[in-house]
This record gives C-alpha cells, sequence and structure tokens, in this order.
C-alpha cells in the first residue's frame, strides 16, 4: 500500500505543481514532477526496503528470508533512483533512458511475478498484489505521459 499512497501523492504533487503556476506549464513539466517524484522515490523505498529490510521484504515476497537477490533488487531499486533524480536535472534523452530503463525492469519484475504465480504457486501479497499491478501499470503511465508531453524538442 505504500506504493498507492506515493502514487497518490505523485498524482496530487503534479496538479499542485500545475495549478500553483500563473503560466500554465506546459504536459512535459507535469510529466517531469510525475517522473522525479515516482522513479526517484519509489527507487529509493525499493533500495531501503531490498537492503535494509530484506529478510521481511522476502517473506512478504514468498521467499524465504535470507534470500541473496535481495541487495542485487535492491540495488537496481537505486539505480533507477538515480536515474529519476537526474532526469529532472538533466532532461532532454536522459528522460527517454531512464524511462527504458524503467520499463525493462518494471515489466521484468511483473513477468517474474507472473512466472511464481502460475509455475510455483506462489500468491504472496508481495508477489501477487499491488507490486505485480504497479510493476505493469506504472511504466505504462510513464510511457503514455512522455508520449503526451511530446516536447518540440528533447534534446
Amino acid at each position: 500500500m505504500l506504493f498507492a499512497g506515493l502514487f497518490v501523492a505523485v498524482v496530487l504533487s503534479g496538479i499542485g505543481h500545475y495549478s500553483l503556476k500563473k503560466n500554465h506549464p506546459e504536459p512535459y513539466s507535469f510529466f517531469l514532477q510525475y517522473f522525479f517524484v515516482y522513479l526517484g522515490l519509489s527507487g529509493l523505498m525499493g533500495f531501503f526496503g531490498h537492503v535494509f529490510l530484506s529478510d521481511q521484504v522476502a517473506l512478504s515476497i514468498g521467499w524465504p528470508a535470507g534470500s541473496p537477490f535481495q541487495f542485487e533488487v535492491g540495488i537496481s531499486n537505486l539505480a533507477l533512483s538515480v536515474l529519476g533524480f537526474l532526469s529532472l536535472k538533466i532532461k532532454g534523452s536522459f528522460i527517454l533512458a531512464a524511462l527504458i530503463a524503467n520499463w525493462i525492469f518494471g515489466w521484468g519484475a511483473a513477468v517474474g511475478h507472473l512466472r511464481q504465480m502460475y509455475l510455483f504457486h506462489n500468491f504472496a501479497s508481495g508477489n501477487s498484489g499491488a507490486v505485480f499491478y504497479f510493476d505493469l501499470l506504472i511504466p505504462l503511465v510513464m510511457w503514455l505521459l512522455y508520449w503526451k508531453a511530446k516536447p518540440q524538442k528533447r534534446n
């Protein structure tokens, strides 16, 4: 549910950012706000959980405590977080590269969840619950926002 709360906070911050400007920013600004907040902060949350709360996260996914994959997933989340934060500053093609990395990670994780659910009957809440849907939907929403924004120049 933490990711759902973050998603709502992201949408509200984007709407607030948009509505507080006297000269409404182009939709690209809303996308950047969304991208920065969601990818940056969710990546940090994923990093913290998988690295510092690894046993709890492993159990919620349906894996035994001490599962060795946790550190690698945490570092991948940290990399996505850094890409999200840097995208706000660097912009241009860097955003597209970060978007591609997020899509590959999210949809790859969703495929992993599906494999666990239907090949190994692992329907633990951290594997088949909201995390699974966020792995699918967030990259899709980000692609739609990126496509919708269509800035004239992306560098």
